[in-house]
């Protein structure tokens, strides 16, 4: 379990997996805010009864899940991106080895006889997905996304569901690496010097085996955890919250109510490895998140009980006429009755004396501070969570708008169900 945790430097908020990427499982895929090992644990700790049950409605990199398996703990998650949803299943399945091992043989081995037609396969796809004609910026030469599309179409004539899983995850890892683009902050950028950049076909090969060859040693590494069996649902939280019925301890991490759409950080992966493939796609994944963000068109509800909340969107009101969207005071609103339907939810389904936890990050706009614990505690006051204790992990940046400054609070919250 020590080797799992990885050693979590101390200046790195707990709640994230900064400092740990090279340990196992975390490695398969730079997810960077992402919930480290030990945050769960001491959450583990911190609840009042024994935690047979673990559920997290925003699984992302599905480290609460597999922490728990690791620690014999029943594992649940819902994950509306379905990429990362296929992360979260690759960490959490049970693997045959020799199957596992024999399908990579085979996919090395078909590879080079995939025909590709790329202009075929992502006609809908972004302009810039790759190098042509009359483009003036693209996120790969079109023989590297060539022979990552042949792996892509190798993997996928596989009958193996679970290894498919896998390889398909692992393929998505190199994305960025081989692309012209890093992430950085809220989004995409491109290198410096990225069109003296060279990216080769075999740089393709090499990366992917690298991961292949690291997934191999972790999963049989870690194959004997203590706990087997997980439950992953796909699809809006919102929703899919509803089918689930107990847990002892729900710990989880929402978008930040900052206007930014975090399905768009990952639209490479999406839209290479064939989970978009129209914009109608794009629109449906979009509009399946909470209402975090304003790129999308998504339906405005009226805001919970809060007397900071309805405070704070007075003062946006006013100033509707100086934000970059005018939809942002609606956003806001929208964002919290999301946020209060999740907490529901949870008092819902845990059982007497379970806590939920919650990692919850500060927004600003036109000089207005969004203080979501603040908000966040008093919508609990008229569900039935009791406040037990709140933490502030880190101070963050405001947006270059706001001039930069270091004065949003990220803060976990724990609430007790009596």
């Amino acid at each position: 379990m020590e080797q799992f945790i990885g050693k979590q430097d101390m200046t790195v908020p707990l709640s994230t997996a900064q400092g740990v990427k090279e340990v196992p499982f975390q490695r398969w895929f730079n997810f960077k805010e992402a919930f480290s090992p030990k945050f769960v644990i001491d959450s583990i700790k911190k609840t009042p009864i024994k935690v047979n049950q673990i559920l997290d409605p925003f699984g992302g990199s599905g480290t609460t899940s597999l922490t728990a398996q690791l620690l014999g703990i029943k594992p649940s998650t819902i994950e509306v991106n379905p990429f990362i949803a296929d992360l979260i299943q690759s960490k959490l399945q049970t693997y045959n080895l020799d199957s596992l091992i024999s399908d990579w043989l085979e996919v090395v081995k078909s590879v080079d006889s995939q025909a590709i037609n790329l202009e075929l396969l992502y006609s809908n796809g972004p302009s810039t997905l790759y190098k042509r004609p009359c483009t003036e910026r693209w996120l790969f030469d079109e023989s590297v996304l060539s022979r990552i599309t042949q792996y892509r179409l190798s993997i996928e004539s596989l009958e193996n569901e679970t290894n498919k899983c896998l390889l398909r995850v692992l393929l998505g890892a190199v994305l960025i690496p081989l692309s012209n683009v890093v992430i950085s902050g809220k989004g995409r950028r491109y290198r410096k010097n990225w069109q003296s950049r060279i990216v080769l076909k075999r740089d393709v090969d090499k990366l992917l085996e690298t991961k292949v060859n690291d997934a191999i040693f972790d999963i049989s590494k870690y194959s004997n955890r203590k706990e087997q069996e997980f439950h992953l649902y796909r699809g809006d939280a919102r929703e899919r919250f509803k089918e689930l019925e107990t847990s002892d301890l729900v710990l989880f991490s929402p978008p930040y109510p900052n206007t930014f759409d975090y399905t768009d950080i990952y639209n490479v992966e999406l839209w290479v490895l064939g989970y978009l493939n129209t914009s109608n796609d794009n629109k449906e994944l979009r509009q399946s998140t909470l209402r975090s963000h304003v790129q999308t068109k998504l339906e405005i509800v009226s805001p919970p009980v809060s007397d900071t909340l309805s405070a704070t969107l007075n003062k946006l009101d006013s100033v509707r006429h100086q934000l970059w969207n005018k939809n942002i005071p609606d956003m806001v609103g929208s964002y919290f009755r999301d946020i209060e339907s999740i907490l529901i939810e949870s008092h819902r389904v845990l059982t007497p004396g379970g806590m939920v936890g919650i990692v919850i990050g500060d927004s600003r706009y036109a000089n207005i501070k969004i203080d979501t614990a603040r908000i966040t505690k008093e919508i609990t006051d008229n569900i039935g969570l009791v406040f037990k204790e709140e933490t502030t992990i880190r101070v963050m940046k405001s947006s270059a708008q706001q001039g930069w400054a270091k004065d949003l609070d990220e803060t976990a919250l724990y609430f007790i169900k009596e």
